[in-house]
């Protein structure tokens, strides 16, 4: 059955206001049955509440300058949300209402990030994604497992609890290194409290919307994690005596940094937000450390610097060249590989010798090449029993000695 209509368009609006009382206007009006509204404006703020009369939607929506906050139901049961939009940032809170989802996500140029829960005691997640790194918070709510994992090209950083009391882990995996710490905590505290043998970690707020903190102390050592709720910045901040930890946003797309700083030293993780550069960057005086990806596949590369000394660890990504590289004036050593089987070699220059130790990694030949001005000095076998050989050779001299590795023939040419 149809539902009837007063005539198309209906408005009633408050008188004006009293002389000396011009602080705001305020209407209610319905539109052709398809929306009932209340608006409330004042200098500076727009404050609306509306209903489609359909059971399609319901809101509420304040708006000032730079901000808008909305909060609606579809009226089926499908999705309820608040949705808090400023310059640069959106962030939205909302449920499905059949028990699938529960999201709070927040959405800025570069950056997301998402809190949600599919209610069904199956999984609860704050997911963080920008270009190249994903941190990823989750709970199984079985008790089986609460993990924090950070994962970029060529490392995972995990942290984990089985939620029996029995473990507490932080698990860090890259490349041929596994670092675990880990405590069978008591769980005693219903607080967001996690504590083991000299370490508690505490989630609060002050309620006043100036401050949300997530906050980790144990002797010495203080880690907060906190937002100034406007937008401006939000920073995760490790204190203790003579060190400063500090993870932050400019909340721009610029720019996402971890810092750490203490008399001197630097270390600062940063990525420009636009997939060009992930980096984590550590110097102090003299020396500078630096692990880096150009977000392309082009090249991963950890780097240290200090006066006369560079080392150099990197992969071109594309299964093409491992390399350790380390130069100090008049020496040049590296270490390489081209990934694919063909060459492994350890090369050491300086000036005017050069020292070759490579492999063709198909047991066809091992070499030692030895070179400076004048003299050539190769140690090689083809790994077949063919051959061993000792080749020197300098201007009008060759001596080689070699054996085919049968008791055939033995050479001194």
């Amino acid at each position: 059955m149809q539902r009837s209509f007063p005539s198309p368009i209906q408005r009633q609006t408050s008188a004006a206001p009293q002389a000396g009382i011009p602080v705001s206007r305020g209407s209610v009006w319905r539109d052709a049955g398809e929306r009932l509204a209340v608006n409330i404006v004042f200098p500076g703020l727009n404050l609306e509440l509306w209903s489609d009369y359909q059971g399609e939607r319901l809101a509420v929506n304040i708006v000032f300058p730079g901000l808008n906050l909305e909060l609606w139901s579809d009226y089926q049961g499908e999705r309820l949300a608040v949705n808090i939009v400023f310059p640069g940032l959106t962030l939205e809170l909302w449920s499905e209402y059949q028990g699938e989802r529960l999201a709070v996500n927040i959405v800025f140029p570069g950056l997301n990030l998402e809190l949600w829960s599919d209610y069904q005691g199956e999984r609860l997640a704050v997911n963080i994604v920008f270009p190249g790194l994903s941190l990823e918070l989750w709970s199984d709510y079985q008790g089986e497992r609460l993990a924090v994992n950070i994962v970029f090209p060529g490392l995972s950083l995990e942290l984990w609890s089985e939620y029996q009391g029995e473990r507490l882990a932080v698990n860090i995996v890259f490349p041929g290194l596994n670092l675990e710490l880990w405590s069978d905590y008591q769980g005693e505290r219903l607080a967001v409290n996690i504590v083991f043998p000299g370490l508690n970690l505490e989630l609060w707020s002050d309620y006043q919307g100036e401050r949300l903190a997530v906050n980790i102390v144990f002797p010495g050592l203080n880690l907060e994690l906190w937002s100034d709720y406007q937008g401006v910045r939000l920073a995760v901040n490790i204190v203790f005596p003579g060190l400063s930890l500090e993870l932050w946003s400019e909340y721009q797309g610029e720019r996402l940094a971890v810092n750490i700083v203490f008399p001197g030293l630097n270390l600062e993780l940063w990525s420009d937000y636009q997939g060009e550069r992930l980096a984590v960057n550590i110097v102090f005086p003299g020396l500078n450390l630096e692990l880096r990806s150009d977000y392309q596949g082009e090249r991963l590369a950890v780097n240290i610097v200090f006066p006369g000394l560079n080392l150099e660890l990197w992969s071109d990504y594309q299964g093409e060249r491992l390399a350790v590289n380390i130069v100090f004036p008049g020496l040049n050593l590296e270490l390489w590989s081209d990934y694919q089987g063909e060459r492994l070699a350890v090369n050491i220059v300086f000036p005017g010798l050069t020292l070759e130790l490579w492999s063709d990694y198909q047991g066809e030949r091992l070499a030692v090449n030895i070179v400076f001005p004048g003299l050539n000095l190769e140690l090689w076998s083809e790994y077949q029993g063919e051959r061993l050989a000792v080749n020197i050779v300098f201007p009008g001299l060759n001596l080689e000695l070699w054996s085919d590795y049968q008791g055939a023939r033995l050479d001194l040419s």
